[in-house]
């Protein structure tokens, strides 16, 4: 489970930082690369086959998606620039 939890981290934090660096690629098609290559590392760290590793990348960027859609964080959850500790 950590694995697997690792691993779409760090193809969310990839994917993001591609993204940033290239604004004008679209958000979905660097989704989807990150999904294939998740979905590779699934199946050669996890041992997995192809199914399973399917499954689980589909279940990971739906939880994941479903995450960053409908959790927010308060206004005041950053620091503002006047009130960081120096």
């Amino acid at each position: 489970m950590m694995t697997a939890l690792m691993i779409n981290l760090v193809s969310w934090i990839i994917g993001t930082i591609i993204w940033l660096k290239n604004p004008d690629v679209n958000q979905f098609y660097v989704k989807i690369c990150t999904s294939i290559l998740e979905g590779i590392a699934y199946w050669f760290f996890l041992g997995r086959n192809w199914k399973k590793a399917l499954l689980m990348t589909i279940i990971t960027n739906t939880l994941s998606y479903l995450a960053t859609q409908y959790l927010t964080l308060p206004e005041g959850f950053f620091q503002k620039k006047d009130n960081m500790i120096r």
